[in-house]
Order: C-alpha cells, then structure tokens, then sequence
C-alpha cells in the first residue's frame, strides 16, 4: 500500500534517521544519561550523514 503523507524520499530519510538512533545512540543513551554526557561523535555522525540543518518544505 503507497502511503498517502509521505514521499519517497522523506520515508527512506525518516528510515535513515531511525536506523540510526536504534543501532548506534540507543545502545549508549543510559549510560551517557548516567555520566550526563553529549556524544558529541554522535553529532559528527550525523553530520557526516548530512542531517544536521535540514530544511522542510
């Protein structure tokens, strides 16, 4: 079934972004909530992904 409120494109950026929260922030969030860090290699990441300043039509 096609879905009705999303492209292509924004459901394969939506993927991207849950894969990336699920296999590599996930598993460290509790003990970076515990040591109340930022993974700052986590924002490079993401950067380095070019999800940082995305802009929404």
């Amino acid at each position: 079934m096609d879905n009705l409120l999303y492209n292509e494109t924004e459901l394969m950026l939506a993927k991207t972004v849950q894969d990336f929260a699920q296999d590599y922030l996930a598993p460290m969030a509790p003990i970076l909530d515990e040591r109340e860090e930022f993974p700052m290699e986590s924002f490079h990441r993401l950067a380095s992904m070019g999800l940082l300043g995305i802009t929404i039509d």
